[in-house]
């Protein structure tokens, strides 16, 4: 029997009191032994074996499918390239170097995942405007053609809105949130990114007319190794990791990550930092 008083966690024993073996019973002694490290590490174990789950499911999943597609591309440009047309070895190189990178992003997101866990992860902060940050993200998105023919929108504002930061990591959560927008919109959709200052933050906001995101998913969205779609019909792959690192290398920013969404309408991302009010003087 296990009794929980507050966080504390027993396991009650009961012994018999008698004379010896076979006599008269006088009554009994109950012990509750205290089993609360005993019971978190239990917990700490189970919720380790869950991550490890996750991971290999990510591992043997995730990095299957663009293995499949490079090893069937080059397969077929090997074994017979002279019957090939040029329009079509021009598509299995296509198809060959879309997959690689989808490979080099998934292993990018396991290495950063695992510095932000150690004592390696550092950023090298910077004054730095936010808008600079955003057009570079948008510029490098440019060419990102996951889906058909989806627009992006940035309206630069004005400059001097400045930040604390690290550029290299900024700019890698904006690229972040502007490709998974990418990936969950529909064909000739626009992607609209936007920034806001109001007092002492800035908001960035990507907003997008895509298939939108459940009810409570949060977890999932933010999650480890975790996707809204699980299943194995889905046509967005990744490591499930890019939202968990955006939302830790923010929080070592002093910001936070949210989104609104409905499903069938659309999913609007809001990213806040605070503003470096002196950066104009240099501090």
């Amino acid at each position: 029997l296990e009794v929980q008083n507050g966080d504390q966690h027993y396991v009650a024993r009961a012994y018999p009191i008698s004379w010896g073996e076979g006599l008269t019973l006088l009554g009994w002694t109950v012990a509750f032994v205290d089993v609360t490290v005993q019971k978190r590490d239990a917990a700490r174990a189970l919720a380790a074996e869950r991550v490890q789950a996750q991971f290999l499911a990510t591992v043997s999943h995730e990095l299957r499918t663009p293995l499949t597609v490079v090893k069937g591309a080059l397969g077929l440009l090997k074994i017979n390239p002279s019957k090939l047309t040029a329009e079509k070895t021009d598509h299995l190189v296509s198809l060959a170097l879309k997959n690689s990178t989808i490979l080099a992003a998934l292993v990018n997101d396991l290495l950063d995942t695992q510095k932000l866990e150690s004592s390696e992860f550092s950023l090298n902060l910077e004054v730095c405007d936010v808008c600079d940050i955003i057009s570079g993200a948008v510029a490098s998105m440019e060419t990102f053609n996951y889906k058909g023919n989806v627009k992006l929108r940035f309206d630069r504002k004005p400059s001097g809105v400045m930040i604390l930061a690290d550029k290299i990591r900024m700019h890698q959560v904006v690229v972040n949130v502007i490709s998974n927008a990418i990936k969950f919109s529909e064909e000739n959709s626009v992607v609209e990114v936007c920034m806001n200052a109001e007092g002492d933050t800035v908001q960035i906001t990507v907003k997008d007319t895509g298939r939108g995101i459940p009810a409570g998913s949060e977890e999932k969205v933010f999650g480890r190794f975790l996707q809204v779609d699980g299943s194995d019909e889905k046509d967005v792959y990744g490591s499930g990791l890019g939202m968990h690192i955006s939302r830790q290398i923010l929080s070592q920013h002093g910001g936070t990550i949210g989104y609104a969404s409905e499903l069938g309408v659309g999913t609007l991302f809001t990213l806040t930092l605070p503003i470096k009010s002196d950066a104009a003087s240099g501090a």
